[in-house]
Order: C-alpha cells, then structure tokens, then sequence
C-alpha cells in the first residue's frame, strides 16, 4: 500500500476529518490532502505528529505493521537485573523537551534499543539494554556496566567519562545509529 492510502487510511480509522488533523497539526487542509492522494511526502516531523494522533505506531503507519513490543519496554530502567555476568547497557539519548530540530531523535533511539534487546534475546546474549535521556543519567549511570550516547551527545562524551570513571562510555557511530543497526552497535559496545 502507498503512503498516500496508508495516512488516509489512519485518519479515518482514527476518525478524523482533513480539517481537525490539519488544524491539530498546524498544516493547511490542502497539505494534507496532498499528502493522501501522494502529490507530496511529509517531512518526518509531520510523520511524528500523525502517529501521535492517530495513535499507531510510525512502524504501523508507514509500512503498515503493528509492533509486538511496546516504545516503554526500551525505558523501563528499573527492568535490569542483577544476574552474575549480566552486562546493562544504558543509551543515553537527548529528552524530549530539547530543540525541535532532533524532534526524531527519541524515537529513532528507541527503535535502535529495542532492536538491540530483540537482538540479544534471539542469540541468547546475557545483555539488557534501556534508554534514557541525558537529564537521568546521574541516577542512572552507576547501575549500567556500558554507557553508549548517541550521536548528537558527542560534546559531552568527555564530561561523562568524567563523571563515570569506571564505566566504558561510548559514542553511537552516526551510520549504525541512522539505520539502527542494533548488531554493530552491540559489537562496538561490548568489544
């Protein structure tokens, strides 16, 4: 199914008429007609808006899959355990309330996380990994074995190696992040 059909679709599952979404996310009704019938594309910010208020899934929205595991099971930090060789993997991400130009970032993260755990669970790997944003590291750090940041968090690598002397804090490469590619980023993380 085209997108154009799969936001149509959404919508009025969800509802909604041209002019309450347009008007619920500030773009004109025109636009979003436009949107429907495939004249033009969203930008991904508008993307995000529509899962929001549709109340499905970006996964669900653009390619029309639900997803069997929940955003939350990614944030739930209180879900690690203290099993013997147990390594806890924090990501550490912006939060939410930063700039809207990395409006994408917690989602992307959290997709790059729970591929990670769906990862280590399918190949038996003795890893549990969670996202947080940067506000809550310093509650959160001292129960991680392995800090990873990603990408837009790079100025601050130094000041949290600082901080967690004895943690192995690293950076996301920028490729594996954009693609999440939970693979490489785990093989950087426990190497």
């Amino acid at each position: 199914m085209e997108l154009g059909k799969k936001l149509k679709e959404a919508r009025l599952n969800a509802k909604l008429t041209q002019d309450k979404v347009s008007e619920t996310i500030q773009v004109s009704r025109q636009t979003l007609s436009n949107w429907e019938n495939e004249r033009y594309y969203p930008d991904i910010v508008s993307v995000i808006k529509l899962s929001d208020l549709y109340k499905i899934s970006l996964d669900e929205l653009l390619k029309g899959e639900k997803m069997n595991m929940s955003l939350n099971q990614g944030i739930n930090i209180n879900a690690f355990t203290n099993v013997k060789g147990h390594k806890k993997i924090l990501v550490v991400s912006l939060d939410l309330s930063v700039t809207p130009r990395y409006m994408g970032v917690p989602l992307l993260t959290s997709n790059l996380v729970i591929k990670m755990n769906k990862y280590t669970k399918k190949n038996k790997i003795d890893v549990t990994s969670k996202l947080i944003g940067y506000s809550t590291l310093e509650e959160y750090g001292e129960d991680a074995d392995i800090i990873l940041l990603t990408p837009e968090l790079i100025k601050l690598e130094a000041e949290i190696k600082e901080k967690f002397p004895t943690k192995n804090v690293r950076i996301i490469d920028t490729r594996d992040y954009g693609i999440s590619n939970a693979e490489n980023v785990l093989k950087m993380a426990l190497v």
